[in-house]
C-alpha cells in the first residue's frame, strides 16, 4: 500500500522546501500516481488535480502536469509543496494562504486492476508563512532575569538563554539566537541580554533580560583571605552587648584569616618583639588605617581588590559576622571557650604565633583571644531595630573586638564590645584587615 511522508517546513511561500512524498508504489508498473491537497473541514477525497509517474523514478514536480509518458515508477514520486504553490495555475483557484489547515493524501491506480484506487494515510499541516505575512513570532515566556557569579577573572559567563524562552509561530520551527551570545563575558553589574526569534520569512521579534553579575571569590583570589557572603545575622548578645538586633550585611567582602604579624607590618615597637609570627600589637588605630593604605598603594606585594572595594578595617558589623561564622552561642566554638581553642589570660602569658587555633566556618583564626582587633567604627551605643550594613562615624573612640591574651573568656566572646581613644597602643591590641566596599571612617 503507498504511504505518505514529509520532510521540510509547510509553507505559502517559497524557499522552505517543504516535500510531500508517496511511496510504496509498485516498481516497474505503469500506473498513475495523485496528489490531493484539501482543507480539513472537508472530507477525504481524491481531487483532480493528478500527477502522471514519469521518468525518472523521483520526479519533483513544480506544477500540475497533464501530460507526461507513463512510466516506470519505481516506488516513490515527490511533490515540493513549497514550490507548486509559488507556481499554482489560476484555473485551479487562489493559492493556499498562512494560517490555513490542509490534509494530503496519495494514492494510485493500477492498470492491471481497473477501477481499483489504493489509498496512502493522511498528512495534516497548517501552512505557517506566506506573501504577505508579516506577523512575527511572540514571545509567551522570556528568559528570567539571572543572578551570575562572577568567575575567573571576576566576570560572568552568559548562559545559553534561548532554551529558556517559549515562542509561539505559525511555522513549526523558528530560529533563535541571542546578543551577547552563550559564552560571552560580562562585567560586575547589570547587562541586559536580548533573544531574537525569526520566523520563516524573515519578521523578527526579541525579549530581554537581564543578567546581574555579583562579586564571587574568583574576584579576588588571595589564599590569606576568605571570602565573607551576604547574609544577615544576630548581632549582640543579652546582658552583654544589647540591644541585640537582627543585623544584614548586603555585600560580600574578603577578610584576613589571620592577624596581621610583625613581619608583615614591618617595624615596631611591639611588646613581645623578635616573633615574627606573633601578631603586631603595640599598634594603634591609626597605624593600623596607614597599613591598610599602604595596602591600597600598591607598596606591599599585594592583589589589588576590586573596584569599588579597598584594604581597611573591618567594621564592627562586618567583624562579628565574620566571627560569628553562623553560630548563636557566646564564642563560634560553642558554649566555652578552653585553651584548646584559643588563646586567653588562663592559657598563655603572651600572644602566640597567628593560626595557632581552629578555624572557624568561614576559616577565620585567632577571632577570640590573642589580641584584640581594631575596628573602623567610632564607639557608640547600638541603636534599637534591626539595620543593614551599619558604620558608625564621629565618636572619639573607636571600636575593639575579639579579646587577647592578657583577658579572661569573658572578654572574648563573638558580642563582647571594648573601645580605646584612636591613638592608644599597648601589647594587647592588634588588627586584620578586610576587602570591602570603601568607607570614610
Amino acid at each position: 500500500m503507498p504511504h505518505l511522508s514529509h520532510a521540510g517546513i509547510p509553507s505559502a511561500d517559497t524557499g522552505s522546501g517543504f516535500v510531500l512524498s508517496i511511496g510504496g508504489v509498485p516498481g516497474q508498473r505503469a500506473g498513475t500516481v495523485f496528489y490531493g491537497f484539501n482543507v480539513a473541514t472537508q472530507p477525504w477525497a481524491p481531487l483532480s488535480t493528478s500527477y502522471l509517474c514519469v521518468s525518472p523514478p523521483i520526479q519533483r514536480t513544480l506544477s500540475p502536469s497533464s501530460g507526461g509518458t507513463p512510466g516506470a515508477c519505481d516506488g516513490t514520486l515527490e511533490i515540493d509543496f513549497n514550490a507548486w504553490i509559488s507556481t499554482h495555475p489560476g484555473a485551479l483557484g487562489a493559492p493556499f494562504s498562512a494560517g490555513q489547515v490542509l490534509c494530503a493524501q496519495g494514492w494510485y491506480r493500477d492498470p492491471l486492476a481497473p477501477g481499483k484506487t489504493n489509498l496512502s494515510d493522511a498528512l495534516e499541516f497548517t501552512l505557517c508563512a506566506g506573501p504577505g505575512d508579516n506577523v512575527p513570532p511572540v514571545f509567551t515566556s522570556c528568559a528570567p532575569d539571572q543572578t551570575l557569579p562572577a568567575g575567573t577573572g571576576c566576570q560572568g559567563v552568559v548562559p545559553d538563554l534561548t532554551l529558556a524562552v517559549v515562542v509561539a509561530d505559525a511555522c513549526s520551527s523558528v530560529t533563535l539566537w541571542q546578543v551577547p551570545a552563550a559564552g560571552a563575558l560580562l562585567p560586575l553589574g547589570n547587562s541586559t541580554v536580548t533573544i531574537y526569534a525569526k520566523d520563516f520569512v524573515g519578521n523578527v521579534s526579541s525579549c530581554s533580560a537581564v543578567l546581574t553579575v555579583v562579586l564571587s571569590a574568583a574576584c579576588f583570589p588571595q589564599p590569606a583571605y576568605a571570602f565573607v557572603p551576604p547574609g544577615t545575622f544576630r548581632m549582640g548578645e543579652v546582658g552583654v552587648a544589647e540591644p541585640v538586633r537582627y543585623v544584614t550585611i548586603s555585600y560580600p567582602f574578603w577578610i584576613a584569616r589571620r592577624e596581621v604579624t610583625q613581619s608583615q607590618l614591618g617595624s615596631g615597637p611591639f611588646g613581645f618583639p623578635g616573633w615574627p609570627n606573633f601578631p603586631a600589637e603595640s599598634v594603634s588605630w591609626f597605624r593600623a588605617v596607614n597599613h591598610c593604605q599602604s595596602l591600597n598603594a600598591g607598596t606591599s606585594s599585594n592583589i589589588p581588590p576590586p573596584a569599588g572595594y579597598e584594604y581597611r578595617l573591618p567594621t564592627e558589623a562586618e567583624w562579628e559576622y565574620a566571627c560569628r561564622a553562623g553560630t548563636t552561642s557566646a564564642w563560634n566554638v560553642g558554649p566555652s571557650l578552653s585553651c584548646a581553642q584559643a588563646n586567653h589570660n588562663l592559657c598563655v602569658a603572651e600572644p602566640t604565633n597567628v593560626g595557632s587555633y581552629p578555624a572557624n566556618a568561614f576559616g577565620l583564626q585567632d577571632t577570640h583571644g590573642n589580641v584584640w582587633e581594631w575596628c573602623l567604627d567610632s564607639f557608640a551605643p547600638y541603636s534599637a531595630g534591626d539595620v543593614t550594613d551599619p558604620f558608625v562615624t564621629g565618636g572619639a573612640q573607636r571600636v575593639l573586638r575579639g579579646g587577647s591574651w592578657f583577658d579572661g573568656p569573658l572578654n572574648c566572646r563573638s558580642a563582647k564590645r571594648f573601645s580605646f581613644p584612636p591613638a592608644s597602643s599597648n601589647n594587647s591590641i592588634g588588627f586584620r584587615v578586610v576587602v570591602a566596599p570603601i568607607l570614610v571612617p
